[in-house]
């Protein structure tokens, strides 16, 4: 049979926390969903908060009922009557209904300038009324007087929340603007949109026709300066004519002039004149036999032509069969050379006639030509007087233009402005709403329950990540003493959280954390969470005759030691080892208590006592105990000199005894770090088991005992995880799938 080694091996450390097949890591979700149910009561109460909070609202905020005029931005012609000549803003896009504009309009539309107006006209003209109370919200609010029942601060206020609430929006994709606003008297708000578009509309034809009149003013004043300056300058042209001797045809010219352009216009003619007789000339002269008829325009000589042709075509046939001796070729030569002579002669004739006529143009040409330069030194004589005459001309005839183009604009301002053009109308006046807009009663209840139920879930995660990061410190898992600790962790003892504290075991259930009995379930898991310590303790090489006494302590008070204790007693004697529990917390015996041994002598007058620590002296202080088949030695009665007792010399005396006596020893003392039993025990035995309470014992205070113990050259055995929360998510339970059968 094997033992409880002699010392323990302080730096193994034994990791138990393996996950078991088949258990993944927990997600998000499932975080979420284990956060929802463990706080839902936290949740519900958010929700219930929300929705009481939006009930409030609806009773202390007064309801408010939205009135909606539309508006159309109408494009204007500004090509009609040609009125961008005389509109300031025409082409500037002031009156086009694109995207700019509508913008442009819908700021004008809310700008204060345009609302501060009708605000003071709504209080001056609108008779004071409260708003209509209606609905069970209303009845609550009348019930709490609540609203105001003055009627003419009612009336204020619900002005005053229709100017704060007035927006102009553009509706896509149209040219159509939808102003609005609200208030807590939905007459009130339909007045101020209908009032609002209604001066909105009357300024903008205002400004249209204030503009038109300012054009057509300084028009006016533009014209009867032009007038005033064209005067002066006609009197000044007549007079410079008059001292001058300038003779003016009409308005244009003068007498010099006059008479210059004729004769220019005359030369000119008669140097056409010449020019084409010269070239008629020169063509008779230099033409061809053949082309002179045509030129000429002479029907003898074409006669004589077509003769001379005919008798030469003639004259070709017959000496194809006679001589040019014979008589009737010669004959036929007589008669070419007379009509030759005579084609000739016609020829000259018309020559001469040619030039004669080039002549008598030439000779024109050169007395007109005389006339001309007479006429030209006669005005080059007057070039000075001239040159300013024409400038005094030339700005009359300015004068005159600019005094017309101003009259035409002038009567075209004139029309302009008398014709009626509206650039904005109203498609729907707005009426008196009967449907409260703001607050809505499912929307704010359903708000507020969404709300209380996004804060519970926060809360719920915040408390629950606030939890988990508190257990992370205190040892909430399997395995962290391993890993903090440096040390074995022995195993881990679930928590069964049902009922009352029991005081005793009962039946084959081990305690269970001082808690209620455990289900048949749970006392088997628990009975395998001992023997799984035992397994961990117990080595299989060992001698059977080898003795083992152990400190089971923890760091602090409240950590389940004593049960602990208890049940490693329990498990260790169901393998047939004798065991024996010491109760050596002096100060609070809860071991005597749990077994009924309260105000029985024990330890206490074991160590005060002067008698032989024999083992009959010892077998008389030990108590059997039957349930759970193990022996205990009883704290004993309480004494003030507990110091004193555990440094007297005859505890390891006793200890010593004791081990000769058991398998295993395995004492129960106060909290490592609030007193020193432990610690003077510790030194005595063979080595110390640490137990940590899961989400209670602090990681700081496990790490201060196990720097305790170290310094004190104490080993320490290995650290129990007691009262650990067994869920299903961590995959606890798949180590015990045989829970429901019998141990």
């Amino acid at each position: 049979m094997s033992t409880l080694p002699q010392k323990f091996n302080s730096t193994e450390v034994v990791n138990l926390s393996v996950e078991p097949d088949g258990v993944q890591p927990q997600n998000v979700f499932s975080e979420l969903g284990s956060t929802v149910r463990e706080r839902k009561l936290l949740i519900l109460l958010s929700i219930l908060a929300g929705v009481l909070v939006g009930a409030g609202v609806l009773v202390f905020i007064p309801p408010r009922y939205a009135a909606v005029t539309t508006l159309e931005v109408q494009g204007v012609n500004e090509n009609f009557m040609n009125m961008t000549s005389v509109d300031p803003q025409a082409g500037t896009g002031a009156y086009s209904p694109n995207s700019i504009n509508i913008e442009t309009q819908i700021k004008i539309l809310e700008s204060g300038s345009l609302r501060a107006p009708v605000v003071d006209r709504l209080q001056r003209e609108t008779s004071p009324s409260l708003p209509p109370q209606t609905g069970f919200i209303s009845q609550v609010r009348s019930f709490l007087h609540i609203h105001n029942n003055d009627p003419v601060e009612s009336t204020r206020q619900a002005i005053q929340l229709a100017n704060f609430t007035v927006k102009a929006t553009n509706i896509l994709e149209t040219r159509i603007i939808a102003l609005s606003c609200e208030s807590t008297n939905p007459d009130v708000a339909a007045s101020f949109v209908n009032a609002l578009a209604g001066d909105y509309i009357a300024q903008t034809s205002e400004l249209r026709s204030v503009n038109a009149q300012k054009t057509s003013q300084w028009l006016a004043g533009q014209l009867e300066e032009t007038k005033a300056k064209l005067e002066q300058a006609e009197a000044k042209l007549q007079e410079y004519v008059q001292q001058n001797g300038i003779t003016v045809i009409g308005d244009q010219e003068t007498l010099a002039d006059s008479k210059l352009h004729i004769l220019q216009g005359n030369l000119a003619s008669l140097k056409a004149e010449t020019i084409a007789r010269k070239t008629m000339l020169d063509k008779v002269t230099n033409a061809p036999a053949e082309a002179l008829p045509d030129i000429v325009q002479d029907a003898d000589l074409k006669s004589y032509l077509g003769r001379i042709n005919d008798l030469k075509r003639a004259r070709a046939v017959l000496l194809t069969k006679l001589t040019p001796e014979h008589e009737k070729v010669k004959a036929v030569d007589v008669q070419i050379a007379v009509l030759q002579a005579a084609f000739d002669q016609g020829r000259q004739n018309a020559i001469a006639r040619f030039r004669s006529d080039y002549q008598e143009s030439e000779k024109r040409e050169q007395m007109m030509s005389s006339a001309y330069a007479g006429e030209a030194s006669t005005i080059t004589a007057q070039s000075g007087k001239m040159a300013q005459y024409g400038i005094l001309k030339r700005e009359v005839d300015i004068l005159k233009l600019s005094l017309n183009a101003i009259l035409q604009q002038s009567n075209q301002a004139s029309v302009a402005s008398a014709i009626p053009t509206e650039s904005i109308r109203v498609i729907d006046s707005a009426i008196a709403p009967n449907v409260i807009s703001h607050p809505i009663a499912s929307e704010v209840i359903a708000e507020g329950a969404a709300g209380g139920l996004c804060l519970g879930a926060c809360l719920a995660f915040l408390l629950e990540r606030r939890k988990r990061r508190t257990l992370a410190r205190r040892f909430a898992d399997p395995g962290r003493s391993s890993i903090l600790l440096n040390i074995r962790e022995l195993g881990v003892i679930p928590s069964i959280a049902d009922g009352a504290k029991p005081k005793r075991l009962l039946g084959n259930l081990p305690l269970v954390n001082r808690l209620s009995p455990a289900p048949i379930e749970g006392g088997y898991l628990l009975k395998e969470s001992f023997r799984m310590i035992v397994a961990s303790l117990i080595r299989q090489a060992d001698s059977i005759d080898q003795r083992s006494v152990v400190v089971v302590t923890s760091p602090g008070a409240g950590e389940g030691k004593t049960t602990i204790v208890s049940n490693i007693a329990k498990a260790m004697s169901e393998i047939g080892r004798k065991v024996l529990v010491v109760n050596a917390d002096l100060r609070r015996p809860h071991l005597d208590e749990i077994f009924d041994l309260t105000g029985s002598p024990g330890l206490s007058e074991v160590l005060a006592s002067t008698q032989p620590l024999d083992h009959s002296y010892l077998a008389g202080m030990i108590k059997h105990a039957a349930e759970a088949n193990i022996d205990i030695l009883p704290a004993g009665s309480a004494t003030e000199q507990l110091a004193k007792l555990f440094y007297s010399p005859r505890l390891p005396l006793a200890l010593e005894s004791l081990r000769k006596q058991y398998d295993c020893i395995l004492i129960d003392t106060p909290p490592l770090l609030q007193f020193a039993e432990a610690r003077i025990l510790g030194r005595m035995t063979d080595g110390v088991i640490l137990v940590l309470r899961s989400g209670a014992t602090d990681e700081t205070n496990a790490l201060a005992a196990r720097q305790m113990l170290r310094e004190d050259q104490v080993t320490l055995v290995g650290a129990v995880l007691n009262d650990f929360k067994v869920s299903e998510k961590n995959g606890y339970y798949s180590y015990y799938y045989y829970g429901g059968q019998k141990a």
